[in-house]
Formats: C-alpha cells, structure tokens, sequence
C-alpha cells in the first residue's frame, strides 16, 4: 500500500473529510462494516483523497468503490443539485519518474442516489506502469447540512479470468 493524501478545496472554500459514524443529527450512512468516509464542503468544495500503489505491468485490474450521493432532507437542493456535482474516482497510471503515461476517465455518479451504488472500472496497466493512483473525487455544490458524497469498500485489485 502507498502513502494516502488528502487535498481539499480551493481558497476560500471550506471542505471536509470525516468519518460517516460521527454523525448524530442525521442517519450515518455505512455500507459495510463499521466505517465509510463523507465527503462535504461549504459550498463549491471539490476533494481528492489518493493512495498510490505498487502494480505490476500489462496486468488486468478493478477499481471500485461504493459511493452514496446523499441529499439529506430529500428535497433536490443536497448532493446532485449542482450541474457539476460528482462522486466517484480516477485512476492514473504512473511510470517509474511518477510520470501520468495513462489517465482513465472518470467514473462516478451526478445525482443523489437512495443508497449506495457500486463504481467499478476494468482496465489493464501499460506496458511502462509500474503504480496506480485511485484518487476518489467529490465535487459538492451544496452546503454539508444539504448533502454529502459518502465512500466505502474503496478497492483496486486483480480482475478474475473469466471460465472459457
């Protein structure tokens, strides 16, 4: 596993990553386990949380994660009711100088959704990748007592060979 970092919003604009079970004024939202992570701002906030790590070269992989685009009171002004909100991630491909030699589009969701929705893209690694950065990314146009981006289950790993 690789180093993860945390870069928020742009000046100006207060954004915040905590963990979903901290919440006591609304529902914490979790999918699995004990613990998902969400995603809020201010207002206008975009986040990236990233993890880069070690990969092999020519070699099938799954990103995935299950993401809730959540719109707390329901009434179409949380997450999803701006025109560039998004939840989801992108995954880079780095060489060995930590040099981008693929960036995949990226794969999430726009709108508030009533639960958590699976994101998964398939892809195999280039010839030069030796790492994989999965960053997920929020672009949140509400305010956190609107609506939030909530991740859980993040995973990167080797797709299975499909029985000929």
């Amino acid at each position: 596993m690789g180093l993860i970092s945390i870069s928020t919003c742009p000046p100006g604009v207060a954004c915040y990553v905590y963990p979903e079970s901290i919440y006591q004024w609304r529902k914490p939202r979790i999918f699995r386990g004990k613990e998902a992570i969400s995603h809020v701002t201010d207002g206008g906030g975009e986040l990236r949380v990233s993890q880069e790590v070690v990969v092999d070269p020519n070699t099938a992989l799954v990103a995935s994660v299950w993401v809730h685009g959540l719109d707390v009171e329901g009434s179409g002004k949380g997450f999803g009711a701006g025109t560039a909100d998004f939840a989801g991630f992108v995954i880079e491909e780095l060489d060995d100088q930590g040099r981008i030699v693929v960036s995949h589009e990226p794969a999430g969701i726009r709108k508030a959704t009533p639960d958590f929705q699976r994101i998964a893209i398939a892809f195999t690694t280039s010839p030069k990748t030796i790492k994989v950065r999965y960053t997920l990314l929020s672009k949140i146009g509400c305010i956190w007592k609107q609506g939030a981006a909530i991740y859980d289950d993040a995973a990167l790993v080797k797709a299975i060979a499909k029985p000929k």
